[in-house]
């Protein structure tokens, strides 16, 4: 079975009382049989090496976090190829990277979800790619009425976001593939 270099994006930790320490989260993964685990933050990122599928990774990770918590968290995983290709394809590098958003999304974007962020964003400039759906927000994003809706426009998808400045850092966590 193949072993992977994976970064780990935990939706929704550490806000509305689903509190996960990233020590306990590298206990978790490496109790999971995960390796060279580390996390960066605490909004719940961790790169880690396991095998099998990206599937069975997830299913791991997800049920072992499960198990310890009581509380359900999803996770999405990107391959350091994967980073470096986002990265590299930015639609906003003119952008802060505090202010440039990446949504990973659970699969392909939803049909129409770019039009309906659109309509929602008032400053912000969007593109939709893929699994992924990029947002630079000029004037920040604690006030945006588009960070808020997000979640809920991209669904059935799961979406968990990462600013630039912590997807170049997740990339530079991970060796090559």
């Amino acid at each position: 079975m193949a072993t992977k270099r994976w970064a780990g994006l935990l939706r929704a930790v550490n806000v509305g009382g689903r509190t996960l320490p990233m020590a306990t989260l590298r206990e978790v993964a490496e109790e999971a049989g995960f390796e060279q685990v580390r996390t960066l933050l605490a909004s719940g990122n961790v790169v880690f090496t396991g095998s099998g599928s990206a599937a069975a990774v997830r299913g791991r990770l997800e049920r072992a976090i499960a198990e310890h918590t009581g509380f359900r968290v999803e996770v999405l995983l990107r391959s350091k190829q994967q980073l470096d290709r986002l990265l590299a394809d930015n639609p906003f590098p003119q952008g802060k990277g505090s202010q440039v958003l990446v949504g990973f999304l659970d699969g392909p974007a939803p049909a129409g979800l770019a039009a309906a962020l659109v309509d929602v964003a008032v400053n912000e400039e969007v593109v939709v790619a893929g699994k992924h759906v990029w947002v630079h927000f000029p004037d920040g994003m604690g006030r945006s009425a588009l960070a808020a809706r997000l979640p809920t426009l991209a669904r059935p998808r799961i979406v968990t976001g990462r600013n630039v400045n912590t997807v170049t850092r997740l990339a530079g966590m991970i060796d090559p593939d």
